[in-house]
């Protein structure tokens, strides 16, 4: 009879944790690694520019004036791996 009553317990248990488990969103979750990976990288992109002292500009929240795009050829841009995204001081 005891081990009825600790079976049945546990069974009970058992069942009001299911119900209170919080569903796992896949999706949810690989969205939002995603984000802090962005996010991880964009930090040690800005610590390392700080640490080579080359100037640090997060490209995310940088308009991007197209008319710069067409300042030098894309077949420059990829061999020099560079890319312009503002034009300044016009000439």
């Amino acid at each position: 009879m005891r081990f009825e009553n600790s079976k049945l317990k546990i069974e009970n248990y058992l069942l009001c944790y299911n119900k209170s488990m919080v569903l796992f969103d896949e999706d949810k979750q690989n969205k939002r690694l995603d984000d802090l990976r962005k996010k991880e990288e964009e930090d040690l992109a800005q610590t390392l520019s700080s640490k080579y002292g080359v100037p640090y500009l997060d490209l995310t929240v940088t308009p991007i004036n197209i008319d710069a795009l067409r300042v030098i050829s894309e077949t420059e841009t990829r061999e020099a791996q560079i890319a312009v995204f503002n034009d300044v001081n016009k000439v």
